[in-house]
């Protein structure tokens, strides 16, 4: 599944995708795996959006930060 990411601050907003926009997927990673190398400050929230390059490609995914300290993750959806 050729996936993309792009991580956001605070919020995101579909038909305003550039505002809050920190980074997206490097392209070091191979076309199954996404990769975002970010330092997350204690302040606010962040906001991965993953999708495909394809319309109408389903799978699973798997998410995994590593720090000093927790992360939490929490399933939001955006309808348009």
């Amino acid at each position: 599944m050729d996936t993309v990411g792009y991580l956001y601050h605070d919020s995101f907003d579909p038909y305003r995708p550039y505002l809050n926009f920190i980074v997206p997927n490097h392209g070091d990673f191979n076309y199954l795996h996404l990769g975002i190398s970010y330092t997350l400050q204690s302040t606010g929230s962040y906001i991965l959006v993953v999708t495909t390059r394809r319309e109408n490609v389903q799978g699973t995914i798997q998410i995994t930060a590593v720090g000093p300290s927790s992360v939490y993750f929490y399933p939001t959806a955006i309808t348009t």
